[in-house]
């Protein structure tokens, strides 16, 4: 078995891709904080116009009965 912190630093995001990911973020205004103590999962709050500039998408709303 592998302990929390071997897990923790198998999927840790290298630096780079750190720094890259909050920075295209931020370009986009978008503000994320680290979730994990190695911050392999990011969270941020923001608009949906953000999120579709940001990464070039469209959100749309489907309501089924």
């Amino acid at each position: 078995h592998l302990s929390n912190d071997r897990v923790h630093d198998m999927v840790k995001p290298s630096a780079t891709a750190l720094q890259a990911v909050r920075a295209h973020l931020s370009r986009h205004n978008i503000r994320d904080t680290m979730a994990t103590p190695n911050a392999d999962f990011l969270l941020a709050q923001t608009t949906v116009g953000a999120v579709e500039a940001a990464f070039g998408c469209s959100y749309g709303r489907a309501r089924f009965f």
